[in-house]
């Protein structure tokens, strides 16, 4: 069976949710618990990490439906990849007694693997084995390798044993770092190594595995250290209107912005269907980026592991440590974007010059027009990266439950960006428009063009992405001058249909 891409994904969850109830759900308790739904899926899968085979998309609803903290020292989503592996362990007819012993081993194991940086040969694991008999009691290794390749714990792969998924790798790895970090120089300096490396995804991934084997304060330091030391000789970005006149003109001269006559779920499916297309893109390109590539990576890989923190350990991590780790995955991405329009500004001749060569052949533009189409693309292309980077930085750092300290932050840095970011980060993850929020926000932001419109932008987004009530729309559409066009006809449609 091929993997459920975003698209799929939605499906199967809107087909969970409604089960019993298709006919009386309101869409807009569909859609909420459905992105909520997909957001637990996706944060477990991410990249592959798990199969996105339908069985493993479904096992991991049970699990999220079913879950209690049975083990305090996992997080929730490490409990799940938890749940997976003893469920292979009952497939595979290991004795309960025999749990720690199996778990041990493959901890042991995926430590040797990450040495290796590969799976083991015979040799190797032969080796591996009288090594574990050393420091464990002794074990059947051929037993013990015989019935986890067997139940899809480890695989045979160019004969080379390895971990089936790489979930399995990651738990246990993750688990051998977080267990051995305090007694352990070589835990320790590979950790270090781990944070110099931060954007490669592996590592990425592993350091995210170890926060869900252990609430020591050493994870949060090392992490916040690494977020201080990206892109550190810059300021933070404020999008402050001196910071951003020169694109005055330019926000000026593009057309008003329109809510267009647009169904949710054709929206959403053609989201998704974007979604897969990156990804793809994504999983094809494995070259080594250079070392700017690599720091913008790492900026933005740091911002996701401080995210995935917070919303793991939201309810047990103290109020200022919560704060400070918020704090530090967005500071680095806006001092990430002060660098880019400082840049941008610095190259904007050459830039500008560079699309001009690239348009220079086309028959029915003057040179002027190539000039001022030039001037526009160039400018178009650096509105593109703030707007982008302000709500990639919501999406990592942003957290449900963590409201309250976003709102903080933004009461302490009162700029346009931390505005911006706040009220990115309430739409995309309480999925409510508050109109006097709406309002507040647009006073804030005033005689600011650029993030004027990057607000507008984000409310435009949210009322394709969810139902909203015609009123509302009505009062967003006097509020932000901003056209509803044929609106109306279709929420009667809807009525008339429901």
């Amino acid at each position: 069976l091929l993997g459920f891409g975003n698209a799929k994904r939605e499906e199967i969850v809107k087909k969970w949710i409604t089960l019993g109830v298709e006919e009386t759900i309101e869409e807009a308790e569909l859609y909420t618990r459905c992105d909520e739904l997909k957001a637990q899926l996706n944060t477990v899968i991410k990249k592959n990490i798990v199969p996105t085979k339908p069985i493993y998309i479904l096992m991991l609803i049970q699990i999220f439906e079913a879950y209690t903290q049975k083990n305090l020292e996992l997080t929730s989503y490490g409990h799940c990849y938890q749940q997976l592996i003893y469920q292979s362990f009952e497939k595979a007819k290991i004795k309960s007694t025999e749990n720690e012993k199996y778990l041990n081993v493959l901890t042991e194991l995926s430590w040797a693997r990450f040495k290796l940086n590969k799976g083991l040969n015979q040799h190797q694991l032969s080796e591996f084995f009288t090594q574990y008999g050393e420091s464990f009691l002794s074990v059947d290794g051929s037993e013990i390798i015989e019935k986890l390749t067997h139940h899809s714990l480890l695989a045979n792969k160019d004969m080379l044993i390895d971990f089936k998924y790489l979930y399995i790798y990651y738990f246990f790895v993750g688990k051998k770092i977080a267990e051995g970090f305090p007694e352990s120089d070589e835990i320790k300096k590979e950790v270090e190594n781990l944070l110099e490396n931060l954007h490669r995804e592996d590592f990425a991934n592993i350091l995210i595995f170890i926060t869900h084997h252990t609430k020591d304060s050493w994870v949060l330091s090392k992490i916040k250290q690494v977020l201080a030391t990206l892109f550190e000789g810059q300021e933070k970005a404020t999008l402050a209107r001196n910071q951003l006149s020169f694109m005055d003109d330019f926000i000026k001269k593009i057309p008003e912005l329109v809510v267009e006559q647009r169904e949710v779920q054709n929206e959403r499916d053609n989201q998704n269907k974007k979604l897969d297309e990156i990804e793809m893109v994504e999983e094809s390109s494995n070259d080594e980026p250079v070392d700017i590539l690599a720091k913008i990576n790492k900026t933005f890989r740091g911002m996701e592991i401080a995210g995935q923190i917070i919303r793991n350990r939201h309810a047990s991590m103290k109020r200022d440590a919560i704060y400070e780790l918020a704090d530090s995955g967005t500071s680095s991405g806006l001092r990430f974007l002060d660098y880019f329009i400082k840049i941008s500004d610095e190259f904007k001749l050459e830039l500008i010059k560079f699309i001009e060569v690239q348009l220079v052949d086309h028959p029915n533009l003057t040179n002027r027009e190539i000039q001022n189409l030039a001037e526009d693309t160039y400018l178009q292309l650096t509105y593109g990266v703030i707007n982008g980077v302000i709500r990639k930085i919501a999406a990592s750092i942003g957290s449900k439950e963590a409201s309250e300290i976003y709102a903080a932050l933004e009461g302490r840095e009162n700029t346009p960006a931390y505005i911006l970011i706040n009220l990115a980060i309430e739409l995309q993850f309480t999925r409510v428009l508050n109109i006097s929020t709406i309002e507040q926000t647009l006073e804030k932001l005033k005689n600011n063009a650029v993030c004027s419109r990057i607000l507008k932008e984000i409310v435009i987004q949210h009322i394709y992405m969810f139902p909203v009530d015609y009123q509302i729309k009505q009062q967003l559409s006097e509020l932000l001058e901003i056209t509803v066009m044929g609106q109306r006809l279709m929420d009667q449609k809807k009525a008339k249909k429901g």
